[in-house]
C-alpha cells in the first residue's frame, strides 16, 4: 500500500523523490553519478566516496573518482564507477 505522501504526490504530479525525501540517482554509464538528496559527505578518496542520505549511506567505489560538483543537497561524481551501494 502506498504511503499518503506518495499518493498525494502522484495526484499533484509532484516527483516522488521531492515529496518523500527519497534520493534520486542518475548513473551515466560507468563514468558519472548525479545524486540529489545529499545530506553530507562522509568520505572522499580516489577509490571511494561515501555520502549520507539521512537514514542511509551511499558508497560509490571506483577508480580515479572525482567530485566535479557539490552543493546543498546535490553531488556529481566522475571517474570509473565500479559499484554503488546503499547501507
Amino acid at each position: 500500500m502506498k504511503h499518503l505522501t506518495e499518493a498525494v504526490a502522484e495526484v499533484l504530479s509532484i516527483p516522488k523523490e521531492v515529496a518523500t525525501n527519497i534520493p534520486k540517482l542518475v548513473l551515466i554509464g560507468d563514468r558519472e553519478l548525479i545524486l540529489e538528496g545529499l545530506q553530507g559527505l562522509l568520505e572522499y578518496e580516489s577509490h571511494t566516496v561515501r555520502v549520507s542520505l539521512g537514514k542511509q549511506v551511499l558508497t560509490v567505489k571506483g577508480n580515479a573518482l572525482n567530485i566535479s560538483y557539490i552543493a546543498i543537497g546535490q553531488i556529481h561524481i566522475n571517474g570509473q564507477i565500479f559499484s554503488v551501494e546503499f547501507q
